[in-house]
């Protein structure tokens, strides 16, 4: 989508693209953020009862909701990204809106089992990667690629929190992987992040001090990794068992290795189910 048109496309819009599509469609719409999200549900829909409708981001898409509780108009379910809501902002409050029950759609798909296994068969050499593995301690490599992306999920973190106005955009997340000490260089991640960002007013020794601590801080690690992040650094670890896939074709693999049954296993899908049958509508086909 053209950045273009990316701006034209505000909450105002999507409402009245809602009320158009009433007059010619009795489907249920399902609001998500973006393409990627689009993929990873619409394959497991019902067409004829349902259908996805992306909004281009978070923002807009808690608009959109806003304006639609207000009409009342129904049929409509609304499923955001987590992100850091609880963390740093509390949730926003409707009937008509399922966040994902961990950071994204990416990581809600990454923790279904399967999903990995495929994927680690289907691109590099499972023998070798699974020596990794053993040595690292992991039973995963999600749970491996987990170190290294709650490393940038802290530092991601600490920017928005702290106002300190990083530029993370792209973040080469591949350049702070360090396969044999099995952790994450926190001075390269901070002199990155330095070195990407205009008017910085933090040093690099207090930025990675700062990500150590919230490193050090953390519960459950994998609430603080975003799925962009995670899927950069599964592509990394893997390129060198045997895997050419970047980012980019690691990512569309996944959504395609998502199948009815890796669905089921999600929380997401019991609680979209659980708002479609009190309503006495119909969105999956699993």
């Amino acid at each position: 989508m053209g950045s273009d048109l990316k701006e034209s496309i505000t909450s105002d819009s999507i409402f009245s693209e809602i009320m158009m599509l009433r007059t010619s469609d009795a489907r249920t719409i399902v609001l998500v953020e973006g393409p990627e999200d689009v993929a990873a549900l619409e394959p497991h829909m019902l067409s004829d009862h349902a259908f996805t409708l992306p909004t281009t981001g978070k923002g807009i898409l808690l608009g959109a909701v806003e304006l639609i509780d207000q009409a009342k108009v129904e049929r409509v379910l609304a499923i955001a990204d987590l992100d850091w809501t609880n963390i740093l902002y509390p949730p926003h409050v409707s009937n008509n809106l399922i966040y994902t029950e961990h950071a994204d759609m990416d990581i809600t798909i990454l923790k279904c089992p399967m999903v990995i296994t495929r994927i680690c068969w289907s691109h590099c050499d499972a023998g070798r990667l699974k020596s990794l593995l053993q040595r690292s301690g992991h039973s995963s490599v999600l749970d491996l690629a987990v170190v290294f992306a709650s490393a940038v999920g802290a530092l991601r973190l600490a920017s928005v929190r702290d106002g300190l106005q990083l530029n993370l955009r792209k973040f080469p997340v591949h350049d702070v992987i360090d396969l044999t000490t099995l952790a994450p260089n926190l001075r390269r991640l901070a002199e990155l992040a330095v070195q990407r960002s205009k008017n910085v007013a933090v040093s690099v020794a207090d930025l990675e001090a700062t990500v150590k601590g919230e490193i050090e801080a953390m519960s459950v690690p994998l609430r603080y990794c975003s799925g962009h992040d995670l899927i950069a650094v599964i592509a990394a670890i893997l390129k060198g068992y045997g895997s050419n896939a970047g980012a980019d074709a690691l990512s569309k693999s996944i959504h395609s290795a998502f199948s009815c049954g890796d669905l089921r296993t999600t929380s997401l899908y019991l609680r979209v189910s659980g708002w479609a049958e009190l309503r006495n509508l119909q969105i999956w086909s699993c």
